[in-house]
């Protein structure tokens, strides 16, 4: 079961877990000067309202924008 944590105040108000069609934004957490695009299809998390993916491959991959810091 794949289980992953984003600090929701950073996210908009609609998440949803979907296929991407590849116009989705994601910005890798060990680097966030990086914008890639998830595969069409490929299961992903991400914001309705910006298209910001926060998790790619079923939480395999976490997303920079919604991570967990100390302030969270």
């Amino acid at each position: 079961m794949p289980i992953g944590g984003d600090d929701v105040l950073r996210t908009g108000e609609i998440l949803e877990l979907r296929f991407a069609d590849g116009g989705e934004q994601f910005t890798p957490l060990n680097d966030p000067e990086r914008i890639e695009h998830p595969d069409p299809g490929e299961i992903i998390y991400v914001v309705a309202e910006t298209r910001e993916v926060m998790c790619r491959r079923w939480n395999w991959r976490n997303g920079f924008q919604t991570r967990i810091t100390e302030e969270t």
